[in-house]
This record gives C-alpha cells, sequence and structure tokens, in this order.
C-alpha cells in the first residue's frame, strides 16, 4: 500500500474521531434533549473544550475533501514524488541522496540561469 493512501486511511479515522468527540461534547454542555430536539431554537455559543473540538472538527471537514481528491489524482495518475513509488522500498540513505541530487541540479539550474540572463543583460 502507497504511503498516500495509509496517510489517507489515518485521516479518515482521525476524522471519525472528530466527529465522535465533538457531538459528544456539544451534548455534554448543551444536554441530550437539545441533541434529540428539532435544534430550531436559539442556544447560546459553545464554551471551553467543546468549543475547541468543534472548530476543529469544522476545520478538518474543510480540508480534507481536498486532501482525499489529491490523494485519487495522484493514485490514478501514477505521480509519486520523493521517491515513493508503488510497490518499490526505498532506503532512507538512498532517499536522501536523490532528495540531495536534485538540490543540486536545481541549484546549478539557477546558477546557469544567473548567468545566461547576465550575459545577455551586457549584450
Amino acid at each position: 500500500m502507497i504511503v498516500e493512501f495509509r496517510l489517507l486511511i489515518a485521516s479518515i479515522v482521525l476524522g471519525l474521531v472528530h466527529l465522535i468527540a465533538s457531538s459528544h461534547l456539544i451534548s455534554w454542555q448543551r444536554g441530550y434533549r437539545w441533541t434529540a430536539s428539532s435544534r430550531e431554537e436559539e442556544v447560546p455559543p459553545l464554551r471551553g473544550l467543546a468549543n475547541r473540538v468543534d472548530q476543529a472538527t469544522t476545520n478538518f471537514l474543510e480540508t480534507f475533501p481536498f486532501f482525499a481528491a489529491l490523494v485519487l489524482l495522484v493514485s490514478v495518475t501514477n505521480h509519486h514524488s520523493l521517491g515513493v513509488q508503488p510497490q518499490t522500498r526505498t532506503s532512507h540513505r538512498e532517499l536522501i541522496k536523490d532528495t540531495a541530487d536534485r538540490k543540486g541540479v536545481m541549484t546549478l539550474d539557477v546558477m546557469q540561469l544567473t548567468a545566461l540572463r547576465t550575459r545577455q543583460l551586457w549584450q
């Protein structure tokens, strides 16, 4: 299983924990009669831990669809980064070496581009 799918599964579990914790804390603060009601009456804003967990749940639910879409897009296009390929195992040393090689190539590219621009400027 690729790393992205593992992170997606962990995010799903985290989302379920968010939903369960938020609903229980809100029910404890407002009461289970409010939970079972039609919720049409005005209620005071949440306080303390219930408010923080509810905000965290809202933030998670706002960003999770984008993360899930990107993971599925990576899976469909089979485009992975940092040496993470499906069904390959890369050691940490190889990963660090590959990353250093990429940075070195990028540095050389920037230096060549700077030299080229300087040469064009003074001609």
